[in-house]
């Protein structure tokens, strides 16, 4: 399961924090990122989840609210087209 389908189903998600994740996410707000690859961080991440169960439902709120407001199709179409409109007027 995607990220988005995660956040979507309205779970807290927990990911490592990579270059293609990061446009996604807003640490401790929308989900929470560990370092990569450092299982120590990921360890203290999710046992602060396990112990906080108002944060978790918080950040699986949250998560969900900005996936419906900036990652629905329709307004992810209008910045694709307004990328494209910039390449082609660049071009010209």
């Amino acid at each position: 399961m995607t990220l988005m389908q995660q956040m979507a189903l309205g779970k807290c998600v927990v990911a490592a924090k990579v270059p293609s994740l990061v446009d996604y996410i807003e640490d401790g707000k929308t989900a929470v990122m560990y370092e990569s690859c450092n299982v120590a961080d990921l360890s203290e991440k999710m046992k602060k989840l396990n112990e906080n169960v108002s944060l978790r439902i918080e950040i699986a709120n949250v998560g969900k609210q900005f996936l419906k407001e900036n990652c629905c199709e329709s307004i992810m179409a209008d910045e694709i087209e307004s990328f494209i409109r910039k390449i082609v007027v660049g071009l010209n």
